[in-house]
């Protein structure tokens, strides 16, 4: 008899605690499809977006920092995605860009003096001026340098482009472009 009430007892327990595992164990499974779609969301949509909007002129480039209420409302002039970069060097934080279909000659003019506003997955991270490495003109503002060389243009974003010049957003541009094969110096 003994025997039998603890043959009861066990199966009560499996009739009682195996349904509340299952459950656990299939929410955790529909939390894990979840989060793996959650990126699927954006397989569509460019994560980087590079927007070169107006150009500034002569003025030091203050209406293009993102301090400025309408940095991410202005009229893009061009706009660049992940899918425009052909190479990625994680040394240096620089992107080159597709030199098939932007190389130095007709870029010239579309790029350098102008602003920008540069966002990953769909967040604004980083606004600021555009400007051949090689200009005389400083800035404190973040500065999307283009590095012309063998008529392929590479870019690369620092905080101003004189003194105390720090690489900006290393970590989330290598999320983004980490799978692009390295920049081959020729």
């Amino acid at each position: 008899m003994k025997a039998l009430s603890w043959t009861a007892l066990r199966l009560l327990y499996f009739a009682v605690v195996f349904p509340i595992l299952q459950g656990c164990a299939s929410v955790h499974y529909e939390q894990q499809l979840a989060a793996e779609a959650a990126p699927r969301k954006f397989a569509s949509q460019p994560r980087l977006t590079l927007a070169v909007t107006e150009s500034f002129g002569t003025s030091n480039g203050s209406q293009c920092d993102l301090n400025d209420v309408s940095a991410t409302r202005r009229q893009a002039s061009l706009t660049l995605t992940e899918n425009d970069v052909a190479a990625w060097e994680p040394y240096g934080a620089r992107w080159m860009l597709d030199p098939t279909r932007y190389n130095e000659s007709n870029m010239m003019g579309r790029l350098s003096g102008h602003c920008f506003v540069l966002s990953i997955d769909g967040e604004v991270v980083s606004s600021g001026v555009v400007l051949w490495v090689y200009t005389g003109q400083l800035t404190g503002y973040d500065t999307l340098n283009v590095i012309p060389k063998d008529g392929t243009l590479t870019l690369q974003l620092t905080r101003g482009n004189h003194h105390n010049i720090s690489l900006l957003h290393v970590q989330a541009l290598g999320e983004v472009l980490g799978g692009k094969p390295p920049i081959q110096s020729k």
